[in-house]
């Protein structure tokens, strides 16, 4: 494994839900209505937040369709719950409070790399007031897999014009890792979001941050592009 070197990085990565923005409680809604919705039995809304979220919203739907007898539905149950979130993304999800002077003090160019659709990430990260702070956002579309496979990274790098050895991943879920690694680029997880630090940790991460604002403790500004 290559050893981590902040001086190298001219590119970040940063994952939406549970890394920049706290949406658990709009997805785990949208999630809980869907399911009712489709004639499916919810574990509720808490139990969907503790132990859903961090795995996957629509892998975590069709393994709720699956565990029911239900698998042939588990795409309209996506279907659902996609139409409703859409129509509540904003209810509740907020930045989290360090994120806008976090960004604002990091002057490397920056993407967004989410498993939310495409359209649905540009709306969220506007109305959450972060859009001046990116050059991309880059989510899922109907001809792309979602993370962890490595496919929206590597859009990304494309996109901005940098190596997978110049770029940086941040993310606060296993798929965010997974991704990263398979794209050949550097990973840094935050704690805070969907999935416990430890376990993040354990799964050997470039940098580990106990909050957002520690990545700019972990990265000194350098050679960027153009300059």
């Amino acid at each position: 494994m290559r050893r981590f070197d902040p001086a190298r990085v001219r590119l970040l990565l940063f994952d939406l839900d549970g890394t920049l923005s706290d949406s658990a409680e709009d997805l785990s809604a949208a999630m809980d209505w869907a399911l009712g919705m489709t004639g499916l039995d919810s574990p509720g809304r808490d139990a969907i937040r503790k132990a859903r979220l961090g795995r996957g919203i629509v892998s975590q739907l069709r393994a709720i369709a699956a565990e029911q007898g239900r698998a042939a539905e588990a795409e309209r149950l996506v279907t659902v719950f996609r139409k409703r979130y859409a129509a509540h993304c904003l209810d509740a999800t907020r930045a989290f409070p360090d994120v806008a002077d976090t960004l604002k003090n990091l002057p490397h160019p920056k993407a967004v790399v989410t498993n939310k659709m495409e359209d649905l990430a540009h709306r969220i990260v506007a109305g959450l007031g972060l859009a001046p702070y990116f050059q991309a956002v880059i989510g899922w579309q109907p001809d792309l897999a979602l993370k962890p496979d490595p496919e929206l990274i590597n859009l990304a790098l494309e996109r901005l014009g940098a190596g997978p050895e110049e770029a940086l991943m941040v993310g606060d879920t296993l798929a965010d890792v997974a991704a990263a690694r398979a794209a050949g680029v550097f990973v840094a997880v935050v704690g805070g979001g969907f999935v416990d630090l430890d376990e993040l940790r354990a799964a050997g991460p470039d940098l580990v941050l106990e909050r957002l604002s520690d990545l700019t403790d972990n990265l000194k500004p350098r050679r960027l592009f153009g300059r």
